[in-house]
């Protein structure tokens, strides 16, 4: 099963669900054909707001879907094939981890008399959702269900154990990830994983041809392979760590599905600065005797700006849990202070 961010793609298949239990949730019509005359879900897929839960073929078994803004699940449902299998258990514990716990998180559901729903609200009160009070939605009796706000531990599940965690280091190459990844790393003594210095390992044994841009492509692939592993391989061992590379928006999908399978909480720092400076940047870096000749790039594609920005502009869209954003711009307006409190406020929230 992998946990996912949904994308435009999985519309469809959300709106046969939404049919499917238009009859549970006591709508009065096809609940999908209406969600689907309004084109509703693109917004919230738009703000990373609905996860879903593939099986092995590649089916969706399950959506859920939630509001930062208000800090509340908003639609949930697992189809009824898949029900049993704790589908709708990896949904919400992912969906949680995205929501502010030092808040109330709330969500409408069914009343305690209603049998159908009986399912839901018990998954609802393994997570904490304590507080409860009778409430009226859409001209239907529900009940408004509370998770209370927490500044100490977090108890997803039934363990009231520490909780792990994992600092994501992302953003646009050259803007500062790595020198930050390695001082927050040892700051906090956990381990650091970066995919660049797995790349250069590959590099040191088999000297790739770097001119050759399919070659960095093979070898960068493969060094997230390996950068996967290794983070799963920490995870499953309930380990702490850093990770840092130049995510591209699709990992997220990865991550996501490591930190809900091992109940990990994540925190992204994405540095960034003015794409013209990161440009400037990119090749004074690979000029320096400093720089890793694995990692030089000696093609000429990133010569063009324009091509530049349009193959690194997407890595701002990154986020697996809470994001700080860095610009690193002028360097030497960046502390490393202010993002060391973000990440110290972060853990005492988790932990």
């Amino acid at each position: 099963m992998l946990i996912r961010w949904a994308t435009e793609n999985d519309l469809p298949a959300w709106y046969e669900l939404a049919t499917e239990v238009s009859q549970i949730f006591q709508h009065p019509a096809d609940m999908g054909a209406e969600l689907k005359s309004k084109t509703s879900g693109l917004g919230t897929i738009g703000r990373q707001e609905m996860l879903t839960a593939i099986d092995n073929s590649g089916k969706n078994m399950g959506f859920i879907c939630f509001s930062r803004t208000d800090n509340s699940i908003t639609w949930f449902a697992v189809s009824e094939k898949y029900r049993g299998e704790g589908v709708g258990d990896r949904l919400l514990k992912t969906a949680l981890l995205q929501l502010n716990i030092t808040k109330d998180i709330a969500v409408i559901t069914f009343p305690a008399d209603y049998p159908q729903g009986a399912a839901v609200r018990a998954l609802y009160k393994k997570y904490g959702f304590s507080i409860e009070k009778p409430c009226t939605h859409d001209g239907l009796p529900r009940s408004e269900m509370k998770r209370p706000a927490s500044n100490d531990l977090i108890a997803l599940g039934e363990a009231m154990q520490k909780k792990p965690y994992v600092i994501i280091v992302a953003g646009i190459p050259a803007s500062g990830k790595t020198t930050y990844a390695n001082h927050i790393s040892a700051k906090l003594k956990i381990p650091f994983i970066g995919k660049d210095a797995i790349k250069e390992k590959l590099y040191d044994v088999i000297k790739f041809d770097t001119s050759k841009r399919e070659n960095s492509q093979l070898y960068g692939g493969a060094s997230y392979s390996v950068f996967f592993h290794i983070a799963e391989c920490l995870m499953k061992a309930n380990v702490s760590c850093v990770l840092e590379s130049n995510f591209i928006p699709s990992s997220a999908d990865i991550l996501l599905s490591l930190v809900s399978e091992y109940n990990y909480a994540p925190l992204t720092i994405l540095f960034d600065a003015e794409i013209k400076t990161l440009h400037k940047r990119f090749f004074e870096r690979d000029a320096t005797d400093e720089r890793h000749p694995g990692l030089a790039s000696t093609s000429n594609v990133f010569d063009d700006l324009e091509y530049f920005k349009n193959a690194t502009l997407p890595l701002r869209d990154f986020c697996v849990g809470d994001k700080v954003a860095v610009d690193t711009t002028d360097f030497s307006t960046v502390g490393y202070e202010k993002i060391d409190n973000h990440v110290i406020n972060f853990i005492r929230r988790v932990i």
